[in-house]
């Protein structure tokens, strides 16, 4: 019968299409969707998967450095290299964290209940933070954290409220004395402002 033949002749033509496919597979690395990377020397670290990983600049397999279910993200290296400030979603709201290079127990240092954004570093150690905390306007306040002792200034202007002034008031002028009334035909004093508007004219009766 000519099936057998037939199915054998289009097996073996599929085959190498199959191998082909699946060599090149394998030899592509795996596409993967990376984001927020910051570089420092020879260290990459950027977010995947919602994880923080870190990586040679040259390339190489990357390291998993958290494994929290909550989202990871703007991470930028310190200075020195030795330390990783990023945002992280582990109790509710957003808030900054610090944590070793190497990996190890991330440390909070702001507490503002706001969308806290990792923006970088200072030369002399503090971590940059964009916070809609202790902000009189709709804006983000850019801070400063020293995360050894969480204390922090601020480095954008601070809005300021305009000075409360006290509306004018409108007076009349002291009444002369009874003898020096003034007659009917001359004029009355003006006022000092705010003078009083005619009655308008009554069109019906």
């Amino acid at each position: 019968m000519p099936f057998p033949h037939a199915f054998s002749r289009i097996h073996a033509l599929l085959l190498p299409l199959v191998l082909l496919a699946t060599g090149r597979a394998s030899a592509e690395p795996a596409a993967g969707y990376y984001r927020f990377p910051s570089i420092h020397g020879d260290n990459v670290v950027f977010t995947a998967e919602g994880d923080l990983w870190r990586v040679s600049a040259q390339g190489g397999v990357a390291q998993r450095l958290t494994t929290h279910p909550g989202q990871e993200t703007n991470a930028s290296l310190s200075p020195d290299g030795k330390w990783i400030a990023f945002s992280a979603q582990y109790e509710g709201p957003v808030e900054a964290y610090v944590m070793p290079f190497t990996g190890g127990l991330p440390k909070r240092i702001t507490f503002d209940g706001e969308s806290a954004a990792v923006r970088g570093w200072t030369p002399d150690g503090r971590v940059l933070v964009s916070t809609f905390a202790e902000s009189t306007l709709p804006n983000r306040q850019l801070v400063a954290i020293t995360p050894a002792n969480l204390a922090r200034s601020f480095l954008s202007p601070r809005p300021t409220r305009a000075p409360t002034t006290k509306p004018a008031t409108c007076t009349s002028p002291a009444s002369p004395p009874r003898a020096a009334m003034p007659s009917a035909t001359s004029e009355a004093p003006p006022k000092t402002c705010g003078a009083s508007r005619p009655a308008a004219p009554r069109l019906f009766r």
